[in-house]
């Protein structure tokens, strides 16, 4: 089925797996929905119970606690690895091995040799593979957007800090937290 983001090209939309379904996986999940070019067609983890209620609460159908599963099925384009960092290489080589383009949370890798070990299996493969750098809702970023604001002159940019970090108000009581649309 073409996607209405591919401009009229013709192209698919890619299958994406999300493996992680502790912090971070539920946010690529969005993520992946906010970009149009892509479905998640299945939510992966390690817990059965836990796995199967981030993928009910997230309107995912499709979820496994078999990861081996998900890097062998053919109809995935695209692996999310969004797991602890020890997990990261494995999972992203295992990913490419399968011919899958593979996205990975940071850290990628923990030293160059093995980050040029995974840039090299992707070569080989001749898939993309990247990782994530999103800061937005980092406290000294939230501070920055909240400074460059334009307000009036009487009252200049600040923030305050709350238990959350990513919770930030300006001074006007405006929320500088990234707005997330739900899926429906």
């Amino acid at each position: 089925m073409p996607s209405k983001s591919s401009e009229g090209r013709g192209r698919r939309r890619l299958h994406a797996a999300v493996i992680g379904s502790g912090f971070i996986g539920p946010h690529h999940v969005e993520a992946i929905r906010r970009g149009g070019y892509a479905d998640v067609v299945v939510l992966a983890g390690h817990t059965a119970a836990h796995v199967e209620s981030k993928a009910a609460a997230l309107g995912l159908e499709r979820w496994t606690t078999d990861v081996d599963s998900v890097i062998d099925d053919a109809a995935i384009d695209v692996v999310h690895v969004c797991t602890c960092k020890t997990s990261h290489v494995p999972l992203g080589e295992a990913a490419l091995r399968a011919g899958k383009h593979v996205v990975m949370g940071k850290p990628l890798a923990v030293d160059s040799a093995v980050t040029a070990r995974l840039m090299a299996a992707a070569r080989t493969a001749d898939r993309h593979a990247a990782t994530t750098f999103t800061y937005r809702g980092y406290s000294p970023i939230a501070a920055t957007r909240c400074w460059a604001r334009p307000e009036p002159w009487s009252r200049p940019a600040s923030w305050v800090r709350s238990i959350w970090p990513a919770e930030h108000t300006c001074r006007t009581g405006a929320s500088i937290r990234p707005k997330v649309p739900r899926a429906p």
